[in-house]
This record gives structure tokens, C-alpha cells and sequence, in this order.
């Protein structure tokens, strides 16, 4: 079930929106998707608070996967060993991204116009605004976070160069420069003012994608597989 809960307003009482298994938004939840286990796909608009109808083709053009501020990014199998990743507008427009081997393949994030995603050479970000791929951090990452805006970039992972690998890392998108945060982490999000928060153990920290260090958030102890929201 899928509900909507308004972050402003008299009430902030959930509705039902409608049943589904997935739910994705971009433009800082101007625009959302559901995701309906029968394979299809309901544009959502929470101006008007109506759903559908069925994004054209969606069932036969690839998985949801994220969302961009253009459109549904799905990701389509196109042979036995490569992926395409494509943004899918309301009207069924599609904007061709990346095509990816499916060995490692992961959509771990999604944000403003870009995409990041892991393959078998690390973590990538791609722009669907200028078109552009880029290798952001070799080897093996766990998780990753965009920005809704995807300008700033945080993930769990090694350290360009070697290292462990669940150290807790970001940057802003564009720039060339790597900060640790942590030596370890697991979940976390990254806001568009540059804050990050990740979990560690059973605390929370806060850093920033232009600062190396992270310091405790005290008074919060989420259960281990808890997803970090941030306004």
C-alpha cells in the first residue's frame, strides 16, 4: 500500500495513493512513480493528487530502478550481457543512457539529472543533462546516496587507491576531490546542502561532502537495515 504523507499543510494524516511495491520520486517530490507488482508502472502527481495513467510500453521497455528529474530511469536488458539504462518521461519519451555489462550491475543511486551505478570497475555517475560517464571510485562499493538535486555524491567503499572497503566517503559532483568521513559505515544520505549522515553500528554521524571527519548525532539508534531520511 502506498501512501502520502504531505510534509506541509492543516493535516499531516496519510492518504492511499494505490497499491504497489515500489515507489520513486524526483524534483524534490514534485513528481513520483508507483511501481505495481502486475509489471506496470502509474505516474503519480501530487499537485492534483491523481495517478495514471500506465506510463506507454513501460512493461515492455525494462525494471524500474530510480527516478531523475526528466523522467523513470528503468534499466533494460538489450542482450545476454549488457543492460541499457533509459529515462522514460510520462508521455513514454525515452532518453538513452549508458549501456552497461551486466556483470556487477547495480542502480544504487538516483538524483537531479544523474544516475549512479556500480559495475565490474567500481562506481559510476552518469548525466542524462550533458550525456557525459564517469568513473567516480574504483572497486568494490556497498552502498551510495545522491542528493536530490545530484550535485553532492556520498558512498561506502575503498578509498580511490586501496583500503578497506566500508570507509565513508564523499565529494561534490564535479569537483575531483575525495573526503573520508569515517572508517566504517553502512546506510546514509546526503542532503543538497552538503550533509551527510551514515549509520555505524548502532549510532548515528554526521559529515559534510566538502570536509573530511564525521561527529556523533546523539539520541538516535536505528535498527541496522534503517533508511536515513533527511529534509
Amino acid at each position: 500500500v502506498v501512501d502520502l504523507m504531505r510534509d506541509s499543510g492543516p493535516t499531516v494524516n496519510p492518504t492511499l495513493v494505490d497499491s504497489g511495491s515500489l515507489v520513486f520520486s524526483a524534483d524534490h517530490g514534485r513528481r513520483a512513480w508507483i511501481a505495481i507488482s502486475n509489471g506496470t508502472t502509474l505516474p503519480y502527481d501530487p499537485v492534483t493528487g491523481t495517478s495514471g495513467p500506465t506510463i506507454p510500453a513501460l512493461s515492455s521497455i525494462g525494471v524500474p530502478v530510480g527516478a531523475v528529474d526528466d523522467g523513470l530511469v528503468v534499466a533494460r536488458q538489450t542482450d545476454a550481457s549488457t543492460v541499457e539504462i533509459e529515462a522514460i518521461d510520462n508521455s513514454g519519451h525515452v532518453r538513452k543512457g549508458p549501456a552497461v555489462r551486466t556483470n556487477g550491475l547495480r542502480v544504487v543511486a538516483t538524483g537531479g539529472d544523474r544516475v549512479a551505478y556500480t559495475d565490474r570497475f567500481g562506481l559510476n555517475l552518469f548525466d542524462f543533462a550533458t550525456g557525459t560517464r564517469r568513473l567516480v571510485a574504483p572497486g568494490a562499493v556497498q552502498q551510495a546516496a545522491l542528493s536530490p538535486d545530484g550535485r553532492n555524491l556520498a558512498w561506502v567503499g575503498p578509498y580511490p587507491g586501496g583500503g578497506p572497503e566500508n570507509r565513508v566517503l564523499a565529494m561534490r559532483v564535479g569537483t575531483k576531490t575525495v573526503h573520508q568521513l569515517d572508517d566504517a559505515g553502512a546506510r546514509l544520505m546526503v542532503a543538497d546542502g552538503g550533509t551527510v549522515l551514515f549509520t555505524k553500528g548502532a549510532n548515528v554521524r554526521r559529515g559534510r561532502v566538502d570536509a573530511d571527519g564525521s561527529t556523533p548525532v546523539y539520541g538516535l539508534a536505528p535498527a541496522p537495515q534503517a533508511l536515513l531520511a533527511l529534509g
